[in-house]
């Protein structure tokens, strides 16, 4: 038996000025679902509509209002289940039941709480377009077909967890959740799409599993997002998105290749201890705050192009490294100081070939000896600092050089010290004092000239010196040039 009511007026809640809908009492809804599948339009219930029995075999309900709450818990629909347009005024409860055919509630509003906890939709679950004014409850839910939730919105909290989406998709596009949404320890074991979507306060995904693929591409999440321990099997997309607040990837694995490229991160992004086995994009990223990549495995990772705030730091403590690509001069003034990060990032500039390694390690060696406190070894760094620039700065020893000549020369010419044989009282010139310095400086034989005094230690001193800096200037070279 089909029973069918039609009426013209709106499907929303009627104004004064809108026709009345015809009022349809719940008890001969449910009366006339005994005999057989039913279908109204545009109607009123009047009163709380139950579902008691077992089995039920096909409904229809659109563009209709439900006054009263609607209940059925642990019964199956064996046929298609459709509430399209429907505004439910008051509590709806499916707790337990069973969706043999695909549940369609496209574009339905719920003004009360909405449960539908271990439910199974076996084919499929529509709630696009559909306003959620209070909770909604969808935990430990079974979609193994699809689940839509094309431009939904949650007013109040929504919570999906431990859910398992299955099958062709799971379609949160355009979505808004203006309470917190939680999403811990799903199964998304399909496509799984959040474009655009909108979450106003906190998005809760801790340990869930994407295992076919992901995009948040162009989201906004204005509070704590929390995406610590998840697994993403295949491309994540989280490209061009907005994370507001602190963006929490602790633990997480990736799998396949991440895409953040173009996202802004306002707050702190925790990547602590993750695995990233696939490549991961971060080019022109913006961090404004900090951005934590400690004890993370990174198989490759691009930066390039990304932006850090001027108090932004990047820590990379027992991160290993097998390819980070990145300029050196976007990083240098932001990178937390730490040996393992310092020596990994050298070995990485080093295996692609950049200068940037010289680089690198000429600061890793320089914040290292600022750290050291007053003894030898710290002097010896500042020697190795000013003479070679740590074995990789080649112009250093030459600049030494140049000072040591000048120096010396200085040192002669104002004291007086050299002398000629033949004219023992004549006072030594500028030229004189610079060509025994040279001479005694490249061990030619020297001129004319005696040094008198103590001023006879400065050509010691000064060849001292020299066959020094000659030895850092040849190691340093071989070593740049090799390199």
């Amino acid at each position: 038996m089909t029973i069918i009511i039609v009426n013209a007026s709106e499907g929303s809640i009627p104004s004064s000025s809108a026709p009345k809908l015809v009022e349809v009492p719940a008890e001969d809804i449910t009366a006339s679902l005994s005999g057989g599948s039913i279908t109204y339009d545009h109607v009123k219930i009047v009163g709380d509509l139950s579902f008691d029995r077992a089995k039920y075999e096909s409904i229809e309900i659109t563009n209709s209002i439900i006054e009263g709450n609607v209940s059925c818990i642990g019964n199956v629909f064996e046929g298609y289940f459709r509430f399209l347009n429907t505004s439910f005024l008051k509590n709806v409860t499916f707790f337990q039941v069973t969706f043999d055919r695909e549940a369609d509630l496209n574009g339905s509003r719920f003004f009360g709480t909405a449960n539908f906890n271990e439910s199974m939709f076996l084919d499929g679950a529509t709630f696009d377009h559909c306003n959620f004014y209070k909770e909604v409850y969808i935990k430990a839910a079974d979609l193994p077909k699809f689940g839509s939730f094309h431009e939904a919105t949650f007013n109040r909290e929504a919570d999906f967890s431990i859910s398992q989406f299955s099958g062709v998709y799971a379609n949160f596009e355009r979505s808004r959740f203006l309470d917190n949404a939680s999403f811990t320890d799903i199964q998304f074991n399909t496509y799984t799409a959040f474009t655009d979507s909108r979450f106003l306060k906190k998005a809760d995904f801790h340990g869930s599993s994407f295992s076919l693929g992901l995009t948040f591409s162009k989201a906004r999440i204005l509070g704590y997002c929390d995406f610590g321990r998840s697994e993403f099997g295949k491309q994540s997309l989280f490209n061009n998105m907005s994370f507001n607040n602190t963006a929490n990837f602790i633990g997480s694995k990736f799998d396949g290749t991440s895409i953040f490229k173009g996202t802004q991160f306002w707050g702190n992004a925790y990547f602590t201890s993750v695995q990233f086995v696939g490549p991961s994009d971060f080019s022109y990223t913006l961090f404004d705050k900090n951005l934590f990549l400690n004890s993370s495995s990174v198989n490759t990772m691009v930066l390039n192009g990304c932006t850090f705030n001027k108090s932004s730091h990047l820590y990379l403590s027992k991160a290993n490294i097998n390819r980070f690509m990145v300029e050196w001069s976007l990083i240098k003034d932001v990178i937390g100081f730490d040996s393992s990060a310092y020596l990994s990032l050298v070995k990485n500039y080093k295996d692609m070939g950049l200068d940037a390694a010289d680089d690198c390690y000429y600061q890793y060696r320089y914040l290292s000896q600022g750290s050291k406190s007053w003894g030898l070894s710290k002097i010896l760094d500042m020697l190795a600092c000013i003479s070679c620039g740590y074995g990789v700065r080649p112009l250093n020893p030459i600049y030494c050089s140049l000072f040591l000549i000048a120096l010396c020369t200085g040192i002669l010419w104002r004291g007086n010290a050299l002398r000629r044989p033949s004219h023992m009282d004549k006072r030594t010139e500028l030229f004189d004092a610079l060509y025994y310095v040279l001479a005694v400086f490249f061990t030619i034989p020297l001129p004319d000239l005696k040094a008198q005094g103590n001023f006879r230690y400065v050509a010691v001193f000064e060849r001292a010196l020299s066959w020094t800096l000659f030895a850092l200037l040849i190691a340093t070279l071989g070593k740049v040039m090799i390199k």
